[in-house]
């Protein structure tokens, strides 16, 4: 909160103030500064200037600091470039054991011209020490939700190299960047166990870091994905059974340990990072770094407003948070759900819960609530 008038601009924290910011409930969390948002961007920080610039011409002082949103915005867009992540682990000096990371190669777009299978090999052998590996998943480095991105081999890598090499002209075309170069991780593709009884093998683990001291779990997301390669993230799936897997399998003092990382580098605020479990039951993560709240904000927050009415929610299930479906007609798709039994009401706790989303017109993002 703060207040104008014609002589300050100043901001007041009182001690509900403190409370409410920890909200989950309450959009507009987790980064200091004078603000509290999801992600402080560089472009809300440029809008910040601006706003502050108006306020000056207006004759009206500020006391909050400019400097201190530039700097987290400056932060934020480090980590969300995967290279800097991969440098942090490669050049990190700590003695305290971190997780597992998948071998990682770095290349460039330009590398990707007159590439071949056996020149790859060669730079991941070089890098990371990997040998042998049959198929790699190439990503781009400043991209979520798997936005470029293909899987090479032996056999396909020609016409994969060629697809991805158009893919990137396009984006950069399409965004404007001053450089045409693109940066790439080139990964061992990890075989992920095929047991359909088992929880998602994708998981993204999302902690708030107020300083090294003070880090705070805020949830443990399995990922949905709309293709069998897992390219495409669609929503999330949260549950304490999944939770409690995640975080003994892995060792919660690993975890701790590169979130330190992180924050003796200066973050402040929420971070998601992602891993993949692997046929033989250990996870890897994979050097994506969100320094956000990511995709499993939505079924938080459903979740936390479902236990807080007094029902029930152990397990939330979320199909796409875009505004994916369209139901021009509500009245009979609800009226279709409830008669075949599968619509979440309070006297049927299991079922199809409906979302409004404010992308289009009559879109909705469904969340399957303790269906499982």
């Amino acid at each position: 909160p703060c207040y104008l008038n014609d002589q300050a601009f100043s901001k007041t924290e009182t001690a509900s103030f403190q409370q409410q910011i920890r909200d989950p409930l309450v959009i507009n969390d987790h980064v200091r500064g004078g603000i509290y948002l999801n992600q402080l961007s560089p472009t809300i920080a440029k809008l910040v200037g601006q706003f502050y610039d108006l306020l000056k011409a207006s004759g009206i002082n500020n006391s909050a600091g400019l400097l201190d949103y530039e700097k987290h915005a400056i932060t934020s867009l480090k980590w969300h470039d995967k290279v800097s992540y991969v440098n942090l682990i490669n050049n990190c000096d700590t003695s305290e054991q971190l997780p597992l990371h998948v071998p990682t190669a770095l290349l460039s777009s330009r590398d990707l011209q007159g590439m071949t299978w056996t020149r790859l090999l060669e730079i991941v052998k070089q890098q990371s020490g990997l040998e042998n590996a049959t198929e790699f998943f190439i990503k781009s480095a400043m991209d979520s939700d798997g936005d470029v991105n293909t899987i090479v081999n032996k056999g396909n890598f020609a016409g994969k190299i060629n697809w991805l090499t158009h893919e990137l002209t396009i984006k950069v075309n399409k965004m404007g960047r001053v450089q045409d170069e693109v940066m790439l991780l080139a990964q061992p593709r990890i075989k992920r166990s095929n047991n359909k009884d088992i929880l998602p093998s994708s998981v993204g683990l999302t902690y708030q870091i107020y300083d090294a001291d003070n880090i705070e779990l805020i949830v443990v997301a399995g990922h949905v994905y709309d293709d069998l390669e897992h390219k495409t993230f669609i929503g999330g799936y949260l549950s304490d059974e999944l939770t409690r897997n995640v975080l003994n399998e892995i060792g919660e003092g690993k975890i701790f340990a590169l979130l330190r990382l992180f924050a003796k580098q200066g973050y402040r605020g929420p971070i998601n990072l992602d891993a993949v479990k692997d046929s033989q039951g250990q996870y890897h993560f994979i050097y994506d770094c969100n320094p956000r709240l990511g995709g499993s904000f939505a079924g938080l927050i459903v979740r936390e407003a479902l236990t807080r009415s007094g029902l029930r929610a152990e397990t939330v299930l979320n199909i796409g948070y875009h505004g994916r479906y369209i139901y021009p007609n509500l009245k009979a798709k609800l009226t279709e759900l409830n008669n075949k039994g599968l619509l979440y009401t309070q006297t049927n706790q299991r079922g199809v819960y409906l979302v409004p989303s404010l992308v289009r017109p009559n879109s909705f993002d469904p969340f399957l609530i303790n269906m499982r």
